[in-house]
């Protein structure tokens, strides 16, 4: 509980730092408690902007024009290839489903 209460003095330091350009400071608890309450969604809403734009600049989307192995052997665009003695071949060799082993037989 102790590193909450330091979380919690943090946030009213930095309330109490950011708002010392307001022309009128509110003396009453109330007012203060609306002021760090929109403080507290301004922050939340920047974190949650920020965190969604650097995840759509890192994850990388491909369109393919498959989406199962069985279109992948209907293109003749593309090609499978695994290395030898992977975890990948292994998996395709020791598969129950009978069309994965078939993929690897072809490739």
């Amino acid at each position: 509980m102790p590193s909450l209460l330091k979380l919690l003095r943090v946030y009213i330091l930095s309330f109490y730092f950011h708002s010392t350009g307001v022309a009128a400071v509110p003396g009453a608890l109330s007012c203060r408690l609306v002021y760090l309450g929109v403080y507290l969604t301004a922050v939340t809403l920047c974190a949650a902007y920020s965190a969604t734009l650097v995840s759509s600049l890192a994850v990388r989307k491909n369109d393919l024009p498959f989406k199962t192995f069985e279109d992948l052997l209907k293109t003749n665009e593309y090609q499978m290839s695994v290395v030898n003695n992977s975890a990948v071949l292994s998996e395709f060799e020791v598969s129950f489903h009978v069309f994965l082993k078939h993929v690897i037989k072809l490739s």
